[in-house]
Formats: C-alpha cells, sequence, structure tokens
C-alpha cells in the first residue's frame, strides 16, 4: 500500500525516472503512487520536417514558457514539476475528453465544463490556438488543456478565440455520432459564459467562410470513394452547419 502522506519527489529523481523511460516523445509513468506526463524534445527525421517545424529546442522552450505564463494567469494547464533541455514532466490531469465522454455515465457534464473552461480561458485573454479533443482532459473535476504548441498566445484577439471555438467544435464534429449532442452542450455552455461577444463572432466568420467547402470539395469527394474515416475535410461542413444553424435559431 502507497503511502500518500510521502513528499513530493525531487525534480532531479522525476528527471532521472523519465529519461530512464524515454522511449516515445509523449509517454506517463508513475512514482511514489503519483502519476505524471512526460513531454520530449521533438527528433525532426527529414529536412523537409526541420523546415516546416522549426528548431525542436526552441519548441520546447516557447511551450514551457506559456505553460508557466499561463499558469500564472490562472488558465487550467498542467503544472510543471521538473524540466531540462531535453524534456518536462507535468502533472497528470487525467484521461483526454474524447475518451472519457465516451465512458461517463454523464458526457453532458464534461462537454458543458469543456464551454465553460474554454470561455473562461479566452476571458483571461488567452487563447490556446488548437483546442482538439486529444489536447483537453478531465480528471472527474476539472478541464484541463495540454499542448500549446499550436497558436497558443498571452494578447489574444477576438479572431484567436474564434479559431479557438470552431476548431474545438471541428474536432467534436469529426467523429460524427461518437458523441450525440456534444457540441450543443459545449455552445450553451460557452455561450452562457462569453462575456467578450466571442460567439457571436463565431456565426459571422461562419457565413464569411463560405467559399471554404467549394475549395476543399474535391478532397472531400477523394476521401469517400477511399473510405477515409473521420476525415477533418469532411467535418469542415457539419461544422459550419452547425453555427448556421444557431445563427438561424436567434
Amino acid at each position: 500500500m502507497q503511502d500518500t502522506n510521502l513528499p513530493p519527489p525531487s525534480a532531479r529523481r522525476l528527471l532521472d525516472v523519465a529519461h530512464a523511460k524515454a522511449n516515445h516523445r509523449l509517454y506517463g509513468f508513475e512514482l511514489d503512487g503519483k502519476k505524471y506526463f512526460v513531454k520530449r524534445l521533438e527528433q525532426h527525421r527529414t529536412r523537409r520536417a526541420r523546415l516546416m517545424k522549426g528548431d525542436p529546442a526552441r519548441a520546447l522552450a516557447r511551450e514551457i514558457a506559456l505553460l508557466e505564463a499561463f499558469s500564472q494567469r490562472g488558465a487550467p494547464v498542467p503544472q510543471i514539476v521538473a524540466q531540462d533541455d531535453t524534456c518536462f514532466i507535468m502533472t497528470d490531469c487525467g484521461p483526454p475528453i474524447h475518451r472519457t465522454a465516451v465512458t461517463s455515465n454523464a458526457p453532458e457534464v464534461i462537454w458543458r465544463a469543456v464551454g465553460t473552461a474554454l470561455a473562461n480561458l479566452h476571458a483571461l485573454g488567452l487563447v490556446h490556438g488548437r483546442p482538439a479533443m486529444r489536447d483537453i482532459c478531465w480528471d472527474g473535476q476539472k478541464i484541463t488543456f495540454l499542448d500549446l504548441e499550436a497558436g497558443a498566445k498571452l494578447k489574444a484577439s477576438q479572431q484567436d478565440m474564434t479559431r479557438d471555438v470552431i476548431v474545438l467544435l471541428h474536432s467534436i464534429l469529426r467523429e460524427g455520432n461518437q458523441h450525440p449532442q456534444a457540441a450543443t452542450f459545449f455552445q450553451d455552455a460557452y455561450r452562457q459564459n462569453d462575456t467578450l461577444g466571442v460567439w457571436d463572432a463565431c456565426l459571422i466568420r461562419a457565413r464569411r467562410l463560405w467559399w471554404v467547402e467549394w475549395v476543399i470539395a474535391p478532397v472531400v469527394l477523394w476521401h469517400r470513394w477511399n473510405g477515409v474515416a473521420r476525415s477533418e475535410f469532411a467535418a469542415v461542413r457539419p461544422t459550419r452547419q452547425f453555427l448556421l444553424s444557431q445563427n438561424q435559431q436567434e
């Protein structure tokens, strides 16, 4: 039986354990009865990847700085408990919502918590940048946002915030019927907590993006012919239609 009153392990000990288990870029481990999550420096195997993604060391340092800055502003992000030049270690925040919501007896609670958490994040002047379902965790009590690599900002504009909302809706609707009513629960909670007019701006943006469906139509057809499941291109139309339907209800 684990002693839950043990003091937390030192950063050096956590790093030693993490490096000993370093066989993936992202992985978790348990120490003294507590769970931790590790994110390692990304290794670009091709020149093209290096050109597209940039310097891995700089990207890692940027994400660490963003997580610390978000935390100081009161945003729901993981606590960094250890770091070095090759990785950082965070407290475990529960499984991603796309797994939790499927098995939960109360999925509505989770999706409403997501909407509230994103609206509160925006109220702090922050944006995640790419809040896909795999980057949002639920531990049974609270939502935590992970992975601030792509587009996270400390001084966000309203357009940045609308992008957050639309990207998350797209992530939900891409899963088809796996999460019934998730988009409705999410938008309802977001709207109730939106103090910046972001939701109304999302509806305007959806109307203006009519041309996107025409541009990606050939790719959508190709995916259908080839049986591509959960196509991100095919999910664009349902996302836009969902937003337009909300506009018509007002």
